[in-house]
Parts: structure tokens; C-alpha cells; sequence
């Protein structure tokens, strides 16, 4: 008996005495569903994003024109609009459409202007009647905030934004890479924290690189997620509380150093592309690399907001996707091709 006893203690000091795992590991996802891809907007070229506006598809344009607009469901051409340039409402470089939200029956684009480092509001409903780049409100930064670089902005609440910044090359702040959440009726920030990659030798312009994250936040507004590329962990913060959830991908170890040599030679993997979520799930675009059953194919991954896994949907051929979004009244994935310059939808 006292033998059973004291076996006992030693494995309750054991477990106690165990370092905590800071994140979960998610795996053990169900059997793939294969998707196929159909070709759309074949007459289009140097598209940078999509996003389904109730029946449109609205795409980013790397090139002199911003904007074009499709009818998603017969893919008939509507119109286009926006200009590059350094004239009033025009950008000199394209812009990402990540972040899309209906407000007093007007949808509203923010888009990050990072050469004026002035984030903008596109009214978009304004903009598709006129087929005019239409702008409803331009975002002042804090001046120690724009002093670093701002790489994502989104709407959070009412005068109230959140994002990602990096301070490893201007510190002003931080001297990494976080998160903040602005009060434009304050005009006060904070900062949080995110997990940075180090490189060994330490190098501020590589791990500038390595560090590359994909950020979303939920349909809600309420939770923002980070996707780290060159490490398959994702990151989900509370935006009101910033309390904090982490999910490994796949993997059951997480490295956070990297050679830079073997960086810099670019032979340090990409494991996540991109991200989008909806109200009940997280999806995830893996690259080819880290498909465990197509090698040459991508998947996306889908996991609830817990990190529980739900689908896998497997592509049927190597699309080789940069960029995706989900239509769910149409059940629906979009994707993207920046190496083919082609775009694609995906009925699931």
C-alpha cells in the first residue's frame, strides 16, 4: 500500500511539474474531400485578390486599373474602376482586399495604403453605382504607430481597429513583430504580443521575412487570426479581452529558430498560404509542401474556432492557389494563382 502510495505522489509531481504545452496540436483531420477547380474571369490577368460581395465577385488588380467586378453567378462582366497613381482617391500600388464589412447598408473596404502609410476606407456600394473609386474616409495613424511598418489593418468596432505592425528595422516600439488595437476616438493604441521566428546568426531584414503572417478576422469582427508561413502555427486572439489561442498544424513540435543560411538559400519550407474564416470555422491553405497525401497538391484544412478538426478538401490537381476566400451561400471556395495568373472556383 505505501509503495502504491508513493508511486502515486511521484506521478502527481511528475504531470504537476511538467512544462505546460503553449499551444494545441491539431491533427488527425477526416478523410480528404476532393474538390475541382473551374477556371473564371479568363479574360482578367494580374489579379492580386477576390472577395464575394452578395452577388458580385470583386477583384484586386496588380496593374494601372484596381478594381473589377463580375457577377458571380454567370461571371458576366460588370465594370471597373480605381486608378494607380499619386493623384486624390488613386494608389500607387494595388492593395489586397481582406477586410469587407457592411455598415448603414454600405459595404466598406479598408485597404492599407503602404507607401503613404495611410490606411483608407473604399466605399465600395458608392463606387460600384458611379464605377468610380469612391473613398469615405482615410485613417490618421498615431505617429509612433505609422513610424513602424504597418502590414494589415481591419475593422474591429466603432471607431476602433486592430492589425499587425513590425518594429524590427524603425524601433520605435517594440522591436519585433505584435499586433495593436486603435481607438480613432481616442486616438490612443496598444500593442500585444506575437510569437516571433529568430534567425541564428540574428538578422533584422530576414526575420522581417520569416515572420510573414497571413491575418484575418472573424466575420464578427471580434477575433483576429494570425497564420505564420514558415511555421505551421496559428494564432487567435479575443480582440476585447486579448486572451490568446494557439493551434500547431500537423506537427508536433514547433520550431522557432532557423538557420539563416539555409534561410536565405530558401530552404526553410512555406506550410501556410492563406486564411479565411466564418462564424463556426477556421480554413487553412497549406502549401503543397506540407500536404501529407497529394504532394504536388494543396489542401485547405478546416478546424473550428477550438481548433477541432472538421474537412480536409483536397485539390484534385496542382493549382498552386496564393490567395482564397469562401462564398457560403454558394458553398463555394475562390482561389488565385499569382505564379499562373489565373483564377478559379471550387464547389464543395
Amino acid at each position: 500500500m505505501g509503495k502504491y502510495i508513493f508511486s502515486l505522489l511521484i506521478l502527481i509531481l511528475f504531470v504537476s511539474c511538467s512544462p505546460k504545452t503553449p499551444y494545441k496540436v491539431v491533427k488527425h483531420f477526416p478523410t480528404p474531400v476532393k474538390i475541382d477547380g473551374k477556371r473564371v474571369f479568363k479574360n482578367e490577368y494580374r489579379i492580386a485578390s477576390l472577395r464575394i460581395v452578395d452577388s458580385l465577385a470583386v477583384l484586386s488588380l496588380n496593374r494601372d486599373t484596381l478594381l473589377s467586378v463580375y457577377n458571380k453567378n454567370n461571371a458576366n462582366f460588370i465594370g471597373r474602376f480605381g486608378r494607380k497613381g499619386k493623384g486624390p482617391g488613386e494608389f500607387q500600388r494595388f492593395f489586397l482586399l481582406k477586410n469587407i464589412i457592411e455598415k448603414n447598408g454600405k459595404y466598406l473596404a479598408l485597404v492599407n495604403d503602404q507607401i503613404k502609410k495611410e490606411p483608407r476606407i473604399i466605399d465600395l456600394s458608392s463606387s460600384l453605382k458611379q464605377m468610380k473609386l469612391k473613398i469615405y474616409k482615410n485613417i490618421e495613424l498615431p505617429d509612433s504607430l505609422r513610424r513602424t511598418f504597418i502590414t494589415d489593418i481591419f475593422f474591429a468596432s466603432d471607431n476602433k481597429y486592430v492589425g499587425m505592425y513590425d518594429d524590427r528595422i524603425f524601433k520605435k516600439l517594440t522591436g519585433n513583430r505584435g499586433g495593436f488595437i486603435l481607438d480613432k476616438s481616442t486616438d490612443e493604441f496598444k500593442t500585444f504580443s506575437l510569437l516571433n521566428l529568430k534567425t541564428e546568426p540574428n538578422n533584422p531584414s530576414a526575420e522581417l521575412n520569416l515572420n510573414t503572417r497571413i491575418v484575418k478576422t472573424s466575420p464578427n469582427g471580434k477575433k483576429i487570426v494570425f497564420a505564420l508561413m514558415h511555421t505551421p502555427l496559428v494564432e487567435v486572439f479575443d480582440i476585447r479581452s486579448l486572451s490568446e489561442r494557439k493551434f500547431l498544424i500537423n506537427s508536433n513540435s514547433l520550431q522557432t529558430t532557423f538557420n539563416l543560411a539555409d534561410f536565405n538559400n530558401d530552404k526553410v519550407p512555406q506550410y501556410l498560404i492563406d486564411i479565411v474564416s466564418t462564424g463556426n470555422s477556421i480554413y487553412v491553405l497549406t502549401s503543397e509542401e506540407n500536404s501529407e497525401i497529394c504532394k504536388s497538391c494543396q489542401e485547405i484544412l478546416e478546424m473550428g474556432w477550438d481548433g477541432k478538426p472538421k474537412a480536409v478538401y483536397k485539390f484534385s490537381d496542382a493549382y498552386k492557389l496564393d490567395w482564397f476566400t469562401i462564398d457560403t451561400s454558394s458553398k463555394a471556395f475562390w482561389g488565385v494563382s499569382w505564379s499562373d495568373d489565373k483564377a478559379y472556383k471550387f464547389n464543395f
